[in-house]
């Protein structure tokens, strides 16, 4: 579901990112097709994590800072965390 900072490496005292947490989930649904990312303008077709943004918007587990953008790049909060966690359960029924 992750990767490590290198080959060699994992470094689980990090901060984690909102893009990250996302891609996650998206690995763990083993989702391959394609949505369209409708409304979020930071997280452009060249960022690592836009098919599972694009996945967790149309699928409503996220929710961005503001209308525009979701803030890929963001350290993730604990209550962001809880929300988002709270969303995918609903999602999963």
């Amino acid at each position: 579901m992750i990767q490590g900072t290198s080959a060699i490496s994992f470094v689980p005292g990090l901060s984690t990112m909102r893009g990250i947490i996302i891609t996650i989930l998206w690995r763990l649904e083993n989702k391959s097709e394609s949505y369209c990312l409708k409304c979020l303008s930071d997280v452009s077709e060249d960022k690592y994590c836009v098919k599972a943004v694009a996945w967790a918007e149309t699928n409503g587990i996220i929710l961005g800072h503001d209308s525009d953008n979701y803030g890929p790049h963001n350290t993730i909060t604990r209550e962001q965390l809880a929300a988002i966690l709270y969303r995918y359960a609903k999602y999963k029924g």
